[in-house]
């Protein structure tokens, strides 16, 4: 995704241990190096979803983006006991 000439790239991430859960990242590219700007986060130990960013000055669009892939592929969010 380009934004303001700037590019942005989106993955979704598992990760267990310290937090067990699945994640959409969002990344600004920056030649070679990727710099992770935002993430949402479901959690599945505590049952929560968080949005967290790792930069100021996130442009809306990215954001928005961000939160729809999450709404899409971190599944339902509705835990059964």
């Amino acid at each position: 995704m380009e934004v303001g000439g700037r590019t942005y790239s989106f993955q979704v991430a598992s990760e267990v241990g310290e937090r067990d859960g699945l994640g959409v990242e969002a990344y600004r590219e920056n030649g070679a190096k990727r710099v992770l700007v935002c993430e949402v986060f479901r959690h599945d130990l505590d049952r929560n979803v968080t949005f967290t960013a790792f930069e100021q000055d996130i442009p809306f669009e990215v954001v928005e983006h961000t939160c729809r892939m999450a709404r899409e592929r971190l599944a339902d969010w509705q835990w059964t006991e």
